[in-house]
C-alpha cells in the first residue's frame, strides 16, 4: 500500500509540478459489460495460463506483475479494446454493438 508520506513526497517533487497530472488529456475506460466479459475469459484462461499463481510460484509475473496488458485503439467508428496476457492469450472486449 502506498503511504501518504510517499504521495506527499511525489507531489512535491520537481518532476510532478505539471497541472496536467490532475486532468489527463486522454482517458480510457472499460464499462461493466466489458468487465464481466473479461472476468468470464479470465476464469477460463487461468486454467491454461503459465502465469497463473501457484503455491510453488505465487508471483509468476515477476515482482511487479504486469501480466495483463490492456490496449485501446480509437478508430473513426469506435474504440477497439483488447486485453492480452503475457502468455499471448487475448480477448477482444470491443462493444461492436455500440458502433
Amino acid at each position: 500500500m502506498i503511504s501518504q508520506e510517499w504521495i506527499n513526497k511525489m507531489t512535491e517533487s520537481k518532476y510532478h509540478k505539471s497541472e496536467a497530472r490532475y486532468e489527463p488529456a486522454i482517458r480510457f475506460a472499460v464499462d461493466v459489460g466489458q468487465c464481466r466479459q473479461l472476468g468470464e475469459w479470465l476464469d477460463e484462461h487461468i486454467k491454461v495460463c503459465p502465469f497463473t499463481p501457484t503455491e510453488e510460484n505465487p508471483f509468476p509475473g515477476g515482482a511487479i506483475g504486469g501480466v495483463m496488458t490492456y490496449s485501446f485503439t480509437n478508430t473513426s467508428i469506435g474504440q477497439v479494446c483488447k486485453a492480452t496476457c503475457a502468455c499471448g492469450g487475448e480477448v477482444d472486449l470491443t462493444d461492436y454493438g455500440d458502433w
